[in-house]
């Protein structure tokens, strides 16, 4: 909180909630298992991301997660869990990260945001 010297009004910072989602498609064995990644045309050479976005006003954050992943890569959010959260100085936001399954692996980008998308498994 701060506090104005000169006529004692409180602020309260704000914090922007937002969503990363490790998208996992599971095979019929653990080794199997692949995560979708995607990168953006500003991104470095080589550079991968798993998918984000901003809960918008009056949004819930599984409704948010649902949103993104479906926009960016046309898949279906099934299984949702929550992981952890961490501050993310964007200027003051808060990252919630989820692990997210799917059942299927035909993803369409969202070509005004993503490049290129691809599924990688733990080796890769």
């Amino acid at each position: 909180m701060l506090r104005c010297e000169q006529c004692e009004r409180k602020s309260f910072p704000r914090s922007d909630p937002a969503i990363m989602a490790l998208v996992v498609h599971r095979g019929t064995q653990r080794q199997d298992d692949r995560c979708f990644i995607a990168r953006q045309p500003a991104f470095p050479p080589g550079m991968f991301s798993v998918l984000a976005g901003f809960v918008e006003p009056g949004e819930s954050v599984e409704d948010a997660l649902r949103r993104e992943v479906l926009e960016e890569s046309g898949l279906q959010a099934q299984q949702i869990r929550y992981l952890r959260s961490q501050p993310w100085p964007y200027p003051a936001s808060l990252m919630l990260g989820y692990l997210v399954e799917t059942d299927s692996d035909q993803f369409q980008l969202d070509n005004d945001e993503l490049e290129e998308g691809r599924w990688v498994n733990r080796q890769q």
